[in-house]
């Protein structure tokens, strides 16, 4: 996130250096879908308090010094646990309430979630597809008019009545 392209050369491990870039690349989908948000509410996020330089650093550190948990998409940091010293093993740990009960969401609900998940972003990209269709469409019906106004010949007219029809079903 931090390295040029000079750095990634120095590393002399074609892994890593793609690692580091996707890992970059995944930070700036990150940085784009947050900026979108904020830049909707001027009033509760002024433009001098978003930073890709403040955005960055927090991203760093989640990233780097949290750890992950039971709950998907949530870590936690935990003070001074970056000082301790490991080896690149596997470790398992779980969230455990006051009483010592584990927090851990049961497999059942994970499979449920992931299920319901997966339905709901099939839904997205048939409504973005189907949208799409629409856009493009309308978007050469504009296009021709506009040839057709210039004295161009763009179509038969039957093609002309099925595109129409097409974006009446629509």
């Amino acid at each position: 996130m931090n390295w040029d392209d000079d750095d990634l050369e120095w590393l002399q491990d074609p892994t890593l250096a793609e690692d580091a870039v996707k890992g970059s690349e995944e930070m700036m989908v990150q940085w784009e879908k947050l900026y979108k948000v904020l830049k909707k509410y001027p009033e509760l996020f002024p433009e001098t308090a978003i930073s890709m330089y403040k955005f960055k650093w927090v991203y760093i550190l989640t990233t780097n010094r949290c750890f992950g948990s039971n709950w998907p998409g949530v870590c936690q940091m935990v003070p001074y646990a970056d000082f301790v010293n490991h080896e690149n093993v596997d470790t398992g740990f779980d969230c455990l309430d006051m009483q010592g009960n584990s927090l851990e969401i049961p497999q059942e609900e994970k499979d449920k979630k992931n299920d319901a998940e997966s339905g709901r972003v099939t839904e997205e990209q048939k409504d973005f597809l189907t949208h799409l269709k629409t856009d493009l469409l309308e978007m050469e019906v504009d296009l021709r008019r506009q040839m057709l106004q210039e004295g161009h010949v763009t179509q038969t007219e039957e093609a002309k009545n099925d595109q129409e029809i097409s974006l009446k079903l629509l």
